[in-house]
């Protein structure tokens, strides 16, 4: 399975970002996560138990896959979010936001296991994880936009 870590810095009080629907609910994700498109279905909130059906494309391909939040906490200063994928790539995703400061730092943990044996893994360890690793960058950049714009502008 590859691996992925990535954190950012978003200059906005936690209690804007924890409970925003931008950031929590399936229909909202494609705004800022890249390669994932508007849910086909979608049961639940964004609550744990939630279930989404999504396309993410991938150099070039379509990979349907059904998400389910399996963990939501928020302690007031600390957030926990976890979901589980599965479909042709299979794996979790783990969001922690920590408030610091007056801002929120964010942390994403995201490992995943491409489809075809060793030929796959093969091509994801000299193309499609480095690719993964830039569209996870370029989604917490476009989350941390979105959080950072003025009231009402999100």
């Amino acid at each position: 399975m590859a691996h992925i870590h990535k954190k950012i810095v978003i200059h906005a009080p936690f209690e804007k970002i924890v409970p925003n629907s931008i950031r929590s609910h399936p229909e909202a994700w494609p705004q800022w996560y890249v390669g994932l498109s508007a849910p086909s279905e979608v049961r639940g909130e964004g609550e744990v138990g939630t279930v989404s059906k999504h396309d993410f494309l991938v150099a070039g391909r379509h990979f349907p896959m059904t998400h389910e939040v399996v963990e939501s906490t928020n302690d007031g200063t600390l957030a926990h979010w976890k979901g589980t994928f599965t479909g042709p790539i299979e794996g979790w995703h783990r969001w922690t936001y920590h408030l610091a400061n007056g801002h929120t730092e964010v942390e994403v943990e995201h490992e995943y296991k491409l489809p075809a044996g060793p030929i796959g893994q093969l091509a994801d360890k000299v193309f499609v994880e480095r690719m993964i690793d830039r569209m996870l960058g370029h989604s917490l950049e476009n989350l941390k936009m979105l959080m950072e714009a003025p009231v009402g502008a999100a």
